[in-house]
């Protein structure tokens, strides 16, 4: 496509000055600029308190998978509201029950370290492509490869 169509963003660099990155990002897409300045994360790892509550929730068993299952799963199989042995509103109240549930078992995962012999296979791996690119983009990129202390 040539080098001239290509717009390489380094997560290092934005994570410095996302502001800076996104106005050169812009400016290559030719769009204008809209002023944002907040770049928080939107989305972040996520775990949960307790594994079997979880499961009960998402991947309930047969026999009362049709009541406790997301609507997703709920239009896959039959709709409820179809079903004439239940009302409309007692599905709104244990799906409500549901997402409260799954919203209080919700919990920020725990980054977990590499061990140092995976972090020393990855950097073996990854070498000579780390290498390779820093020529292509004419960068040092060697602290990618230096053994982080956690």
């Amino acid at each position: 496509v040539g080098a001239e169509r290509c717009h390489i963003v380094i997560y290092d660099d934005f994570a410095s000055n996302p502001r800076q990155v996104y106005q050169a990002m812009l400016a290559f897409l030719d769009l204008p600029d809209d002023g944002r300045c907040d770049f928080q994360r939107k989305r972040y790892g996520k775990s949960f308190r307790h594994g079997g509550l979880q499961r009960l929730l998402k991947r309930p068993p047969q026999k009362v998978r049709s009541v406790l299952a997301g609507p997703g799963f709920r239009v896959r199989k039959k709709s409820l509201q179809d079903d004439p042995r239940w009302k409309a509103w007692l599905i709104q109240k244990i799906m409500a029950g549901r997402q409260t549930l799954l919203r209080w078992n919700a919990a920020p995962s725990r980054r977990q370290p590499l061990t140092p012999e995976i972090r020393q296979e990855i950097h073996d791996l990854l070498k000579e492509d780390i290498a390779r690119l820093g020529c292509l983009l004419n960068r040092d990129l060697s602290h990618w490869l230096r053994v982080a202390v956690d």
